[in-house]
């Protein structure tokens, strides 16, 4: 699993997100964490989290992604 922060230097977390697809070899789960998420720019993502991510949140979000794995489900989270 990758959180990538869509507002990153040198390359935003868009086009990091299409180069690990385009790349990748087995399916690595991203997931885009920024203040302005438009839920409707899927892009490469599989789920979209809003700033400021607390510890709790992120928690609740590994332990469904654990539980979902482990059920063999789609791990998209949000």
């Amino acid at each position: 699993m990758i959180l990538l922060d869509i507002g990153l230097p040198d390359m935003d977390g868009y086009s990091l997100a299409s180069w690990i697809r385009d790349n990748e070899n087995t399916h690595i789960g991203l997931f885009a964490l920024s203040a302005h998420i438009d839920a409707n720019e899927n892009h490469e993502f599989d789920g979209f989290y809003p700033k400021p991510l607390t510890q709790n949140k992120l928690d609740d979000i590994l332990r469904k992604i654990d539980e979902r794995s482990r059920m063999g489900r789609n791990t998209c989270v949000n």
